[in-house]
């Protein structure tokens, strides 16, 4: 054995897995569950190239829902107009459009537009599949 590394070590993930996974049940349905998270693209407008950094722009929009990933023009900073970010939303929460950023001197509001986002009916808490849109957004 090489001096500093740790021995391979085996452990079980039965019992882990186990309190993680639901019990199956016979009777499930899928359409009777209620879907409240969706992903969706978030265009972030009216926001300087200098706050274009990945933790930076998931820090912010992190308050609005849980943030995935940067589209490509974002990340290599291309398209200046908006940054686009992935995230995890849930619907079952306000949507917000827009986001308070704080600074040490001042403060300004970022303006958010949710693409490609399918509807929601808000007195049912779930999404209406029945009518998914490709096209617009809020």
């Amino acid at each position: 054995m090489i001096k500093g590394l740790a021995p391979i070590t085996a452990f079980d993930l039965r019992e882990k897995l186990t309190k993680l996974l639901s019990q199956w049940s016979s009777n499930f349905n899928p359409n009777k569950v209620r879907q409240t998270h969706a992903q969706c693209w978030k265009r972030v407008h009216e926001f300087s190239q200098e706050y274009w950094d990945l933790q930076l722009l998931f820090e912010i929009v992190g308050a609005v829902g849980s943030p995935i990933t940067l589209d490509e023009a974002t990340k290599s900073k291309t398209f200046g107009h908006f940054s686009c970010i992935l995230m995890d939303v849930d619907l079952a929460k306000t949507l917000h459009l827009e986001v308070m950023v704080e600074r040490e001197s001042y403060a300004f509001l970022v303006k958010v537009n949710y693409e490609n986002f399918f509807p929601f009916v808000m007195s049912a808490k779930l999404l209406d599949t029945t009518s998914c849109s490709a096209k617009g957004g809020i």
